[in-house]
């Protein structure tokens, strides 16, 4: 009797772990359908995750500026509205929400950021530009700029400008992080008076230019062209293609093109060679090449649509 009932009692204990064995296998094979932690991701390698679930990918620009997104490799995923490790379900569509570097990473430690102290403006009027964004970077604020002539123009040197104004009086106190606006002039330059004068003539170094044979003059474009380049870190390769190119930009400026299409087209070949190009770059590119050889665009290429 006793070898009957151990005998009995060994079958259901074999019988429990070979279920128990069973049930692991079935749970730990149902896993595509589980959402994926993508936080942090490249945008691209969050599609990728999210792809075994099935989901739907839609996007949401975490500035609020509903910007276009061109290169997804550019972008970071900043938040998930579907939890992670939570199953998809009969959910159709998953929206993160996504920023470019150094807007959307997410951070390591949950806790709250501490907050800088507050910080003393310097009085930077009169200064020359670098040195005035210098003093007032160290101290963890930004810099915008504005052309006091009123003439919204494009820094390109900021060696060759000086600060006529600046948003906020030196000695008073902000908050960390503030956006400090500085009004800029062009050396020999001075602000605008409130009486009406007649145009400006042209400057001396403009006269002098003008007044020049042809050769010395196309030196003196390709360099400033070349020399923008690579002052926005753009990389230049052969200098007669860069030059070339940069007049092509000039010649479908002088067709009639759109410069937000121009700025398009070459974010498109760029990607096309495996060599991409940011909407930033692109706007830097064109603004470059029409300072350079078609100053009469300067304002337009300026002034229009900005791709990111």
């Amino acid at each position: 009797m006793l070898g009957k009932r151990l005998g009995a009692v060994i079958a259901a204990a074999l019988t429990g772990i070979v279920l128990t064995a069973c049930d692991d296998k079935m749970s730990s094979g149902a896993t595509s359908d589980v959402i994926p932690d993508v936080i942090g991701m490249t945008l691209l390698d969050a599609k990728d995750e999210l792809d075994p679930t099935g989901l739907d990918v839609e996007t949401i620009d975490i500035t609020g500026q509903d910007r276009m997104v061109l290169v997804e490799g550019n972008w970071f995923v900043a938040g998930q509205d579907l939890l992670a490790g939570q199953p998809a379900g009969d959910r159709t569509t998953i929206t993160l929400s996504i920023g470019k570097e150094g807007e959307a990473r997410a951070p390591e430690d949950p806790s709250p950021p501490a907050q800088d102290p507050p910080a003393v403006v310097p009085e930077v009027v009169g200064m020359k530009l670098p040195d005035a964004k210098a003093a007032i970077e160290a101290l963890g604020l930004d810099v915008e700029l504005h052309d006091d002539t009123g003439g919204n123009r494009s820094v390109f040197w900021e060696h060759n400008w000086t600060v006529s104004s600046q948003s906020v009086a030196g000695g008073d106190t902000v908050a960390a992080g503030q956006v400090l606006t500085l009004g800029v002039l062009k050396d020999g330059e001075h602000p605008p008076t409130t009486t009406v004068q007649a145009p400006a003539p042209s400057t001396t170094v403009d006269d002098e230019i003008a007044q020049m044979d042809p050769a010395t003059q196309t030196a003196i474009n390709d360099a400033t062209y070349l020399g923008t380049l690579e002052l926005g870190g753009i990389a230049v390769g052969d200098e007669q293609t860069a030059i070339a190119a940069g007049h092509t930009l000039c010649s479908d400026l002088s067709a009639g093109t759109d410069p937000f299409m121009i700025r398009y087209a070459m974010i498109k070949s760029s990607m096309d060679r495996n060599a991409p190009v940011s909407g930033d770059e692109a706007q830097w590119i064109l603004e470059a090449a029409a300072v350079a050889y078609c100053p009469e665009f300067t304002a337009d290429v300026t002034n229009s649509g900005f791709p990111r």
